[in-house]
């Protein structure tokens, strides 16, 4: 989510199933992309701050 070039719906959707089932694991995160947990969540929010969320609905990104 954070690194992509577009816009992708199925990301999201699979991050918050996820987050209902589990905490993140920002040892790991941090680990892999050498990002602390208060950036990686900075930078998280910004993104979906950017993000085209009613566009993304309407795509059927997020159709159940």
């Amino acid at each position: 989510v954070l690194f992509r070039k577009t816009e992708k719906g199925r990301d999201l959707l699979d991050v918050s199933f996820l987050m209902g089932m589990t905490d993140p694991d920002f040892d790991y995160v941090e680990k892999s992309l050498d990002i602390e947990k208060n950036e990686f969540l900075k930078m998280f929010t910004a993104r979906l701050d950017e993000l085209n969320l009613d566009s993304m609905a309407r795509d059927g990104a997020f159709s159940f």
